[in-house]
Protein backbone atom coordinates (compact mmCIF):
# COMPACT_ATOMS: atom_id res chain seq x y z
CA UNK A 1 0.00 0.00 0.00
CA UNK A 2 2.64 2.83 0.79
CA UNK A 3 4.30 1.86 -2.54
CA UNK A 4 1.14 2.32 -4.29
CA UNK A 5 0.50 5.81 -2.24
CA UNK A 6 4.46 6.54 -3.06
CA UNK A 7 3.21 6.37 -6.58
CA UNK A 8 -0.01 8.58 -6.46
CA UNK A 9 2.19 11.44 -4.97
CA UNK A 10 4.94 11.52 -7.41
CA UNK A 11 2.55 10.92 -10.10
CA UNK A 12 0.65 13.94 -8.72
CA UNK A 13 4.30 15.79 -8.25
CA UNK A 14 4.79 15.76 -11.67
CA UNK A 15 1.66 16.98 -13.02
CA UNK A 16 1.44 19.94 -10.87
CA UNK A 17 5.44 20.42 -11.57
CA UNK A 18 4.08 20.39 -15.40
CA UNK A 19 1.14 22.29 -15.10
CA UNK A 20 3.66 25.29 -13.17
CA UNK A 21 5.87 25.14 -15.98
CA UNK A 22 3.58 25.61 -18.53
CA UNK A 23 1.97 29.13 -16.96
CA UNK A 24 5.76 30.12 -16.10
CA UNK A 25 6.26 29.80 -20.18
CA UNK A 26 3.08 31.21 -20.68
CA UNK A 27 3.31 34.06 -18.23
CA UNK A 28 7.30 34.63 -19.09
CA UNK A 29 6.27 35.14 -23.33
CA UNK A 30 3.31 37.47 -22.38
CA UNK A 31 5.51 39.44 -20.58
CA UNK A 32 7.89 39.58 -23.29
CA UNK A 33 5.70 40.67 -25.62
CA UNK A 34 4.42 43.32 -23.45
CA UNK A 35 7.78 44.57 -22.91
CA UNK A 36 8.45 44.70 -26.74
CA UNK A 37 4.90 46.31 -27.36
CA UNK A 38 5.82 49.23 -24.83
CA UNK A 39 9.51 49.85 -25.58
CA UNK A 40 8.49 49.65 -29.30
CA UNK A 41 7.07 52.58 -32.21
CA UNK A 42 3.27 53.83 -31.14
CA UNK A 43 2.38 52.82 -35.10
CA UNK A 44 4.25 49.56 -36.70
CA UNK A 45 4.07 48.69 -40.58
CA UNK A 46 4.40 52.55 -41.36
CA UNK A 47 4.84 53.61 -45.19
CA UNK A 48 7.24 55.72 -45.78
CA UNK A 49 6.64 58.14 -48.56
CA UNK A 50 9.26 60.64 -47.79
CA UNK A 51 11.93 58.82 -46.17
CA UNK A 52 15.50 59.22 -47.67
CA UNK A 53 13.88 61.01 -50.91
CA UNK A 54 14.41 63.51 -53.03
CA UNK A 55 11.27 65.25 -54.45
CA UNK A 56 11.19 67.02 -57.53
CA UNK A 57 8.03 69.23 -57.95
CA UNK A 58 7.05 71.65 -61.08
CA UNK A 59 4.49 74.04 -60.04
CA UNK A 60 2.57 76.84 -61.49
CA UNK A 61 1.66 80.07 -58.68
CA UNK A 62 -0.12 82.97 -58.74
CA UNK A 63 -0.11 86.13 -56.73
CA UNK A 64 -2.95 87.17 -53.83
CA UNK A 65 -3.24 90.82 -52.61
CA UNK A 66 -1.87 93.05 -55.43
CA UNK A 67 -3.95 95.65 -56.66
CA UNK A 68 -1.75 97.37 -59.35
CA UNK A 69 -0.16 94.15 -61.18
CA UNK A 70 -0.22 90.53 -60.28
CA UNK A 71 1.98 87.81 -61.47
CA UNK A 72 1.52 84.62 -63.03
CA UNK A 73 4.78 82.11 -62.59
CA UNK A 74 6.34 78.53 -63.25
CA UNK A 75 9.17 76.99 -61.60
CA UNK A 76 10.59 74.01 -59.99
CA UNK A 77 11.44 72.80 -56.29
CA UNK A 78 14.20 70.35 -55.16
CA UNK A 79 13.60 68.96 -51.95
CA UNK A 80 15.48 66.10 -50.15
CA UNK A 81 13.70 64.66 -47.09
CA UNK A 82 15.96 63.78 -44.53
CA UNK A 83 13.39 61.52 -42.39
CA UNK A 84 9.31 60.89 -42.68
CA UNK A 85 8.73 64.29 -41.28
CA UNK A 86 11.76 66.94 -41.86
CA UNK A 87 13.44 67.85 -45.18
CA UNK A 88 15.49 70.75 -46.89
CA UNK A 89 14.07 72.31 -50.00
CA UNK A 90 14.78 75.14 -52.84
CA UNK A 91 12.47 76.51 -54.99
CA UNK A 92 12.82 79.52 -58.06
CA UNK A 93 10.34 80.92 -59.82
CA UNK A 94 9.45 82.98 -62.92
CA UNK A 95 7.17 85.25 -64.61
CA UNK A 96 4.85 87.56 -65.97
CA UNK A 97 2.97 90.65 -64.71
CA UNK A 98 -0.75 91.55 -65.57
CA UNK A 99 -2.73 94.54 -64.47
CA UNK A 100 -4.22 94.12 -61.49
CA UNK A 101 -8.42 95.77 -60.55
CA UNK A 102 -6.60 99.33 -59.81
CA UNK A 103 -4.57 99.49 -63.47
CA UNK A 104 -7.56 98.25 -65.36
CA UNK A 105 -9.44 100.71 -63.58
CA UNK A 106 -7.06 103.79 -64.27
CA UNK A 107 -7.08 102.27 -67.80
CA UNK A 108 -10.83 102.41 -68.16
CA UNK A 109 -11.75 105.44 -66.61
CA UNK A 110 -8.66 107.73 -66.63
CA UNK A 111 -6.11 106.27 -69.04
CA UNK A 112 -4.18 109.89 -69.08
CA UNK A 113 -3.17 108.80 -65.54
CA UNK A 114 -2.07 105.60 -66.67
CA UNK A 115 1.70 107.29 -67.60
CA UNK A 116 2.09 109.00 -64.64
CA UNK A 117 2.01 105.93 -62.29
CA UNK A 118 5.29 103.62 -62.30
CA UNK A 119 4.26 99.94 -61.16
CA UNK A 120 6.48 97.18 -60.13
CA UNK A 121 6.11 93.34 -60.60
CA UNK A 122 8.51 89.97 -59.38
CA UNK A 123 10.16 88.42 -62.41
CA UNK A 124 12.03 86.15 -60.28
CA UNK A 125 10.71 84.08 -56.43
CA UNK A 126 13.13 81.89 -54.81
CA UNK A 127 13.28 80.80 -51.70
CA UNK A 128 15.24 78.38 -49.27
CA UNK A 129 13.54 76.26 -46.62
CA UNK A 130 12.90 74.03 -43.70
CA UNK A 131 9.51 71.96 -43.40
CA UNK A 132 7.88 70.11 -41.05
CA UNK A 133 5.08 67.72 -41.41
CA UNK A 134 3.30 67.25 -38.02
CA UNK A 135 0.05 65.39 -39.45
CA UNK A 136 -0.03 62.51 -41.59
CA UNK A 137 -2.58 59.99 -42.54
CA UNK A 138 -4.89 58.17 -45.42
CA UNK A 139 -8.53 58.64 -46.71
CA UNK A 140 -10.78 56.99 -48.32
CA UNK A 141 -12.50 58.22 -51.84
CA UNK A 142 -16.11 56.88 -52.36
CA UNK A 143 -15.25 53.53 -50.65
CA UNK A 144 -12.96 52.75 -54.09
CA UNK A 145 -9.17 54.03 -53.07
CA UNK A 146 -7.04 54.63 -50.32
CA UNK A 147 -4.44 58.36 -50.56
CA UNK A 148 -1.83 59.03 -48.57
CA UNK A 149 -1.61 62.76 -47.60
CA UNK A 150 0.64 65.17 -45.30
CA UNK A 151 0.10 68.52 -43.89
CA UNK A 152 3.50 70.16 -44.07
CA UNK A 153 4.84 74.13 -42.49
CA UNK A 154 7.80 75.35 -44.27
CA UNK A 155 10.25 78.35 -43.24
CA UNK A 156 13.34 79.93 -44.22
CA UNK A 157 14.36 82.76 -46.39
CA UNK A 158 13.45 83.87 -50.00
CA UNK A 159 13.41 87.09 -51.91
CA UNK A 160 12.17 88.13 -55.60
CA UNK A 161 13.65 90.08 -58.46
CA UNK A 162 11.72 93.10 -59.23
CA UNK A 163 11.07 95.11 -62.35
CA UNK A 164 10.23 98.71 -63.26
CA UNK A 165 10.94 101.38 -65.10
CA UNK A 166 11.29 103.12 -62.30
CA UNK A 167 14.42 102.07 -60.19
CA UNK A 168 12.88 102.59 -56.72
CA UNK A 169 11.32 99.95 -57.67
CA UNK A 170 13.73 97.43 -59.33
CA UNK A 171 16.34 95.29 -57.64
CA UNK A 172 16.13 92.25 -55.82
CA UNK A 173 14.77 92.07 -52.48
CA UNK A 174 15.07 89.76 -49.46
CA UNK A 175 13.35 88.38 -46.08
CA UNK A 176 11.98 85.54 -44.31
CA UNK A 177 9.79 83.37 -46.26
CA UNK A 178 7.24 80.86 -44.26
CA UNK A 179 3.88 79.05 -45.56
CA UNK A 180 2.27 75.22 -45.98
CA UNK A 181 0.55 72.99 -47.56
CA UNK A 182 -1.14 69.78 -48.09
CA UNK A 183 0.72 66.92 -50.31
CA UNK A 184 -1.62 64.38 -51.49
CA UNK A 185 -0.53 60.95 -52.80
CA UNK A 186 -1.85 59.85 -55.81
CA UNK A 187 0.78 57.21 -56.33
CA UNK A 188 3.55 55.92 -54.50
CA UNK A 189 5.83 58.35 -56.60
CA UNK A 190 3.40 61.24 -57.39
CA UNK A 191 1.38 63.82 -55.23
CA UNK A 192 -0.42 67.02 -56.20
CA UNK A 193 1.43 69.36 -53.71
CA UNK A 194 -0.95 72.86 -52.28
CA UNK A 195 0.66 75.80 -51.05
CA UNK A 196 0.37 78.97 -49.64
CA UNK A 197 3.64 80.76 -49.29
CA UNK A 198 4.56 84.39 -47.82
CA UNK A 199 7.77 86.01 -48.66
CA UNK A 200 8.37 89.43 -46.27
CA UNK A 201 10.56 92.12 -48.04
CA UNK A 202 10.50 95.80 -47.93
CA UNK A 203 8.88 97.14 -51.43
CA UNK A 204 6.35 99.14 -53.13
CA UNK A 205 3.99 98.03 -55.84
CA UNK A 206 3.56 101.94 -57.74
CA UNK A 207 4.57 105.21 -57.24
CA UNK A 208 4.11 108.52 -59.08
CA UNK A 209 6.59 108.41 -62.20
CA UNK A 210 8.13 111.96 -60.63
CA UNK A 211 8.06 111.13 -57.15
CA UNK A 212 11.78 110.97 -56.49
CA UNK A 213 11.76 110.00 -52.62
CA UNK A 214 9.50 107.05 -52.21
CA UNK A 215 10.01 104.88 -49.44
CA UNK A 216 10.17 101.13 -49.53
CA UNK A 217 7.85 99.04 -46.93
CA UNK A 218 7.81 95.85 -45.52
CA UNK A 219 4.93 94.07 -46.78
CA UNK A 220 3.59 90.55 -47.47
CA UNK A 221 3.64 89.03 -50.79
CA UNK A 222 1.54 85.47 -51.23
CA UNK A 223 1.41 82.96 -53.84
CA UNK A 224 -0.94 80.20 -54.23
CA UNK A 225 0.69 76.91 -55.93
CA UNK A 226 -0.15 73.76 -57.44
CA UNK A 227 2.46 70.83 -58.04
CA UNK A 228 3.09 67.66 -58.78
CA UNK A 229 5.61 66.04 -56.97
CA UNK A 230 8.16 63.21 -58.22
CA UNK A 231 9.78 60.95 -55.83
CA UNK A 232 13.19 59.31 -56.27
CA UNK A 233 13.74 56.34 -55.20
CA UNK A 234 10.23 55.64 -56.20
CA UNK A 235 10.21 52.57 -54.02
CA UNK A 236 8.20 52.84 -50.56
CA UNK A 237 10.16 51.23 -47.81
CA UNK A 238 8.27 49.80 -44.83
CA UNK A 239 8.58 50.51 -41.17
CA UNK A 240 9.35 47.81 -38.47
Amino acid sequence: MNTKHSRKQSGLFLVLLTFSAVILGVASLATAQTRSFAEGPVVRRLRLYRSNKVELTPSIATTFGPVFRREALVGVSGRYHLTNAFSLGLTARGGVGMNGPVMRNLEENTPLLVDDVSVSHQLLVTDFNFSYIPIHGKFNLLSNKIYHFDFHINAGAGGALRSSDNDQLSGFRFGPAFGGGIRIFYQDAIAINFEIMDYMYSSLDAVYVDNQEADNQMGHHVLGTVGIGLFFPPEVRVSR
